[in-house]
């Protein structure tokens, strides 16, 4: 896309994580050529608890494909890869906007946002330019264990693109099937976020909308038939206003910091993980004391009464 940043096209990003669970970005020099370098020089190596180093997570780029990849360190430096986290992922199948256009650098697309708010491993499946609900894709989402499976697909589902009964099809017909292998997995199904254009245009006005009246009058028949665990992400929660898009229909990192907002507020309310205003509310995920324990094979607990 002409109007997306190449640092978010092919760009990489930084982020290190100290000690108390907070997020800090490393804002490395970077070189575009036929290898794009990236150079994250006097970082912090420890913080004041010890003296171990600390984690980091690497934005990979959010279009162009990698061929190869090289990480260098000082030399001395240790360099672990962290094992995979254990939790199960939330899991979304989306359009463009989940696949982060039009985000100014990888750390600012909505589902990375969402990861880090959330410290929660996510797995994105959106598609430019497809995410149409198609049952091949449902069926691959399927082998998942997820914790969550968030379905947003809508801007991909207007009518211009299937007919409106065929909208709602796909809708009842995706929600079945993942109740089908997963019958108690939360479905979070998203609302079309609209367009920042809509009242001047007010044909493209129409088209969401009615994109999500169908998604409601398909809802209503699942739940009718009591289907549980279905939820929904509605356009007036994301609250897009006219600043938050580059051409219309795509984010930019304001629009993306809504839409991570938003899924934070609903996926909490969802997981029954809440989180309060005061740090002490907040929870955190610390690394305070690595250097205090040290492994056991086995261990004995002894209780009296």
């Amino acid at each position: 896309m002409p109007h997306m940043p190449a640092t978010g096209v092919s760009g990489v990003d930084l982020y290190a994580i100290d000690s108390d669970g907070s997020w800090h970005l490393a804002s490395g020099k970077y070189s575009f050529k036929d290898t794009i370098q990236y150079n994250f020089t006097q970082l912090k190596p420890n913080d004041d608890y010890h003296k171990l180093g600390r984690e980091y997570r690497l934005y990979l780029p959010l279009y162009n494909n990698i061929r190869d990849l090289e990480i260098g360190v000082p030399t001395g430096s240790i360099f672990t890869v962290q094992p995979q986290r254990p939790e199960k992922s939330i899991v979304v199948y989306g359009t463009s906007i989940a696949h982060g256009a039009c985000a100014s650098r990888p750390g600012m697309a909505w589902t990375n946002i969402l990861a880090r708010k959330l410290d929660r491993p996510l797995i994105n499946l959106a598609f430019s330019g497809n995410g149409r609900l198609e049952k091949e894709v449902i069926g691959l989402i399927n082998e998942l264990n997820a914790r969550v499976f968030v379905l947003d697909c809508l801007p991909n589902l207007i009518s211009t693109v299937v007919d409106r009964k065929e909208l709602q099809k796909r809708i009842i017909e995706s929600v079945k099937s993942l109740r089908a292998k997963h019958p108690q997995t939360p479905i979070l199904l998203t609302e079309h976020d609209g367009y920042t254009d809509g009242f001047t245009t007010p044909i493209r006005q129409t088209l969401f909308e009615e994109a999500n009246q169908d998604l409601r009058e398909a809802l209503a028949q699942l739940k009718t038939e009591q289907i549980p665990q279905l939820y929904t992400l509605t356009i007036a929660e994301i609250g897009m206003d006219l600043d938050c898009m580059v051409d219309g229909t795509h984010p930019n990192d304001l629009g993306m910091m809504r839409y991570a907002q938003a899924y934070e507020k609903k996926l909490r309310e969802i997981l029954q993980q809440p989180v309060g205003t005061r740090i002490t509310q907040i929870p955190t995920r610390h690394n305070r004391e690595p250097g205090s324990y040290t492994r056991c094979s086995s261990f004995r607990i002894k209780t009296e009464g």
